[in-house]
């Protein structure tokens, strides 16, 4: 009788949860959707490519997954500094395109890099978030250079589509508050334990541990990809990244590698049906 009352209980935690889960993912959909088309309208009526665009749209996603999201002081300081690592990294997607070998070690260095600046405390975390992020969108539209209006206005899309993130992020999260869908608090993080020093305790860190193997496996994606997959290797990089971020083991990778593998096959099913 207990095991199935415990069982009901786990049961009705688990679909709270996952309604819970659903419930937040609407006003983080609705904005990244926001963002997207809004300089995605920009992009069009200027000429230029979609890059700004899919910039605005991750960075947004990301921000709305971040318990601060909310929080007015956070935004302003959002809009002054996530713009300037933005448009820093996005030189990143600016060298894919002219100098693809020299692209391919910075976008290693920076996103080892971005994983390894967990270790030092919130604001550090958070920009290796916005440095990841920015990355990704690179990797997926490569920046480039508008040949009507030049650097100036590919530098200032590219701020337009950072602010106009967390304008949209803010926004809906906002909305989301005053209409009930989700809590006005903002998500307080769990304190990290202090670990208890051993004798033989390792001299990396779990953070500097997972940026080291973040720096082996993107490496060897992209020498991989560029060798053998001339036409798509970043899509080899993207998958060793989605892989090898956030696994807490063997087992964990092979896991999310199985996943990926499956979501790229319904993805492709989905398109060639599209």
């Amino acid at each position: 009788m207990r095991s199935w009352r415990s069982k009901m209980s786990a049961n009705r935690w688990e679909s709270s949860a996952l309604r819970k889960a659903l419930i937040d993912a609407v006003p983080a959909m609705a904005g990244t959707l926001a963002s997207f088309l809004v300089t995605y309208a920009l992009c069009v009526r200027l000429g230029t490519n979609a890059s700004p665009a899919i910039l605005s749209a991750v960075l947004c996603l990301g921000i709305s997954r971040a318990p601060e999201r909310h929080g007015f002081i956070a935004l302003l300081r959002r809009c002054i500094v996530v713009p300037l690592i933005a448009l820093g990294v996005s030189l990143v997607g600016a060298t894919f395109l002219r100098a693809p070998i020299a692209g391919a070690v910075l976008f290693t260095v920076g996103m080892s890099a971005s994983v390894a600046l967990r270790e030092y405390g919130r604001v550090a975390s958070a920009m290796g978030r916005t440095i990841a992020l920015t990355l990704i969108s690179m990797l997926v539209v490569p920046v480039a250079i508008d040949r009507s209006g030049g650097v100036g206005v590919t530098i200032a899309l590219l701020l337009f589509a950072a602010i106009v993130a967390q304008l949209c992020a803010w926004s809906a999260g906002a909305l989301a508050n005053v209409a009930g869908v989700t809590a006005a608090v903002d998500a307080a993080r769990a304190p990290r334990k202090k670990r208890e020093k051993k004798a033989e305790a390792s001299k990396l860190s779990a953070a500097h541990r997972m940026a080291l193997q973040m720096l082996v496996a993107l490496a060897l994606a992209f020498a991989i990809g560029m060798t053998f997959f001339r036409l798509h290797w970043a899509w080899v990089v993207l998958s060793a990244f989605i892989v090898t971020s956030g696994a807490i083991g063997r087992g964990d990778a092979l896991y999310k590698a199985l996943l990926r593998v499956a979501g790229a096959i319904a993805g492709t099913l989905v398109a060639e049906l599209l």
